[in-house]
C-alpha cells in the first residue's frame, strides 16, 4: 500500500512540476458540459505515457440520457478524447453511479510562463 501511495504522489508531483494541468479549466470545462440534474462526486487525473492525461469522473444522474449527453458533451468540447462511462450501477436511491473515463487535453499554455527564465543580459548599475 505504501508503494501505491508513493506511486500516486510521485504522479502528482510530475503533474504539478509540468504546470500543465490546470484545476480551474478543468473545472470550467466540467460545468460548460454537465447536465442540470447530474453531480462530480469525485474527479481522478493520472498521468499516462508521454503526458496524456486521463482523467476519471465519478458522477451522480437521475437519468440515463443525462449520463449519454454528459459524455457526449465532453467528446465535443475538444478537451477530451475517447470519453466513455467506464463503471455504471443504480443506487438504492435510484440515482446512476458511474465513472466516466477520458483523455484530457489541457489548453496551450498561455500563461507567460516562459517569462519566469532567466534573462539573457546582465541589468546595469548597482551589481554587487
Amino acid at each position: 500500500e505504501l508503494q501505491v501511495v508513493a506511486n500516486a504522489a510521485r504522479e502528482a508531483n510530475q503533474i504539478i512540476d509540468q504546470r500543465a494541468f490546470s484545476w480551474t479549466e478543468l473545472f470550467g470545462r466540467f460545468e460548460a458540459t454537465l447536465p442540470p440534474d447530474m453531480r462530480i462526486s469525485a474527479v481522478q487525473p493520472r498521468l499516462e505515457g508521454a503526458g496524456n492525461f486521463i482523467v476519471a469522473i465519478r458522477v451522480e444522474a437521475q437519468r440515463a440520457e443525462d449520463l449519454d449527453a454528459f459524455v457526449e458533451s465532453l467528446e465535443a468540447d475538444a478537451g477530451f478524447h475517447n470519453a466513455l462511462a467506464v463503471q455504471a450501477q443504480t443506487s438504492a436511491s435510484g440515482l446512476i453511479e458511474a465513472v466516466v473515463e477520458g483523455t484530457y487535453v489541457p489548453p496551450p499554455d498561455d500563461s507567460g510562463a516562459g517569462l519566469l527564465e532567466p534573462p539573457t543580459t546582465v541589468p546595469q548599475g548597482g551589481g554587487r
